[in-house]
């Protein structure tokens, strides 16, 4: 695999089905490079995402502090907790099984602002930060010590949609479940313009189909029969069970959050090739504009721009993706979890 421009990923997340293909692809595609894990409220209780975090990391063959976790915010900027058990189970990861207690623990050795905050100032102006869940930690990150604004290339999260929703008809769940730190972190004059956001629109059309599904995991291939790609598999499975049951869709689940981390490869190659078509490669297409999120009431968490005019551009807007090349993101999703059986099994 010939891998180009490496790219420095921080990973804000809240596992959750979705955040188990964020973490595998962010772990493992030579595109990336992982620099840690912040876990925070949302699918779960935080106690029950970081979990998640360190057992997924364990049974996919990680060492301690190889990537490290760290405990983030238990509970929003303003109000209570919101959680997605009907989406994701009780345990955050449905149809998982993972260790109870896992080799890896929880990183205590500084805070996670502070391993945030360090993991930005040793990669200036080349560190991703990606959020998957609400966007409470990273909107402490700023608050606490904004001098890391200037020197962080992409914001990239997975949250909001324009018209539509999830939690609500009008809301995504992620932007929802903290809208305080939604609006703080969008609008931001550094970091808004440097948002890349995976709402819905874009994130609704990377479904794992029953085409894709047998490529996880297919019990009568030796290549493609391992125990990592049939928890995978059952991750899927569960997920796909909750979206037929709640929103009745049978091809299969959106899989939302690894869009996220997909999103800064096209943003990034036209940063580094400014006159480069995006059309060829990634297919990705995207609004530049100024977000503003509803804080209270029927529509709270919606994602609002000034008008629906899709002919604007805002060169101070976020961006907000509207579509990409799924048969690409899936090839990453795959390649991703072929180094996974290997780091686990060994090359066959």
């Amino acid at each position: 695999m010939t891998v180009q421009y490496q790219i420095p990923v921080w990973l804000d997340c809240d596992p959750g089905n979705d955040d188990t293909f964020g973490i595998l692809l962010a772990a493992f595609h030579p595109r990336f490079k992982l620099l840690g894990i912040s876990t925070v409220h949302g699918n779960a209780p935080l106690h029950k995402t970081t979990h998640n975090a360190v057992a997924l990391l364990d049974v996919l063959g990680f060492k301690q502090d190889q990537i490290k976790v760290y405990p983030g915010a238990e509970e929003p900027l303003k109000g209570e907790p919101l959680f997605a058990a009907h989406i994701h189970g009780d345990s955050g990861i449905g149809g998982a099984t993972l260790p109870e207690t896992p080799k890896i623990k929880p990183s205590n050795d500084i805070g996670y602002l502070e391993a945030m905050r360090d993991s930005v100032l040793q990669y200036p102006n080349q560190i991703c930060i990606v959020c998957t869940g609400t966007l409470t930690n990273f909107a402490q990150l700023i608050i606490k010590y904004p001098e890391v604004k200037s020197k962080i290339r992409f914001l990239s999260l997975m949250g909001g949609a324009l018209n539509m929703g999830n939690i609500t008809s009008f809301a995504e769940f992620n932007l929802y479940c903290d809208p305080k730190a939604s609006e703080i972190v969008l609008n931001d004059p550094v970091i808004g313009p440097k948002s890349i956001l995976a709402p819905l629109n874009i994130t609704h059309t990377a479904v794992a189909n029953s085409a894709v599904r047998l490529k996880i995991y297919n019990p009568q291939d030796e290549n493609s029969n391992s125990s990592i790609r049939e928890m995978f598999y059952k991750i899927i499975m569960f997920y796909s069970k909750a979206y037929e049951t709640r929103y009745g869709i049978i091809e299969g689940p959106p899989l939302h959050d690894p869009v996220a981390i997909f999103s800064l490869l096209p943003l990034i190659q036209k940063q580094q090739n400014p006159e480069e078509n995006l059309d060829e490669d990634y297919k990705y297409h995207y609004l530049r504009r100024k977000l503003t999120i509803v804080q209270d009431g029927e529509h709270k968490g919606e994602t609002l721009v000034k008008d629906n005019d899709s002919s604007i551009e805002e060169e101070d807007g976020s961006y907000i993706g509207l579509n990409a090349n799924i048969d690409l993101f899936w090839e990453y999703i795959l390649d991703s979890l072929k180094l996974a059986d290997e780091q686990v099994f060994g090359s066959k």
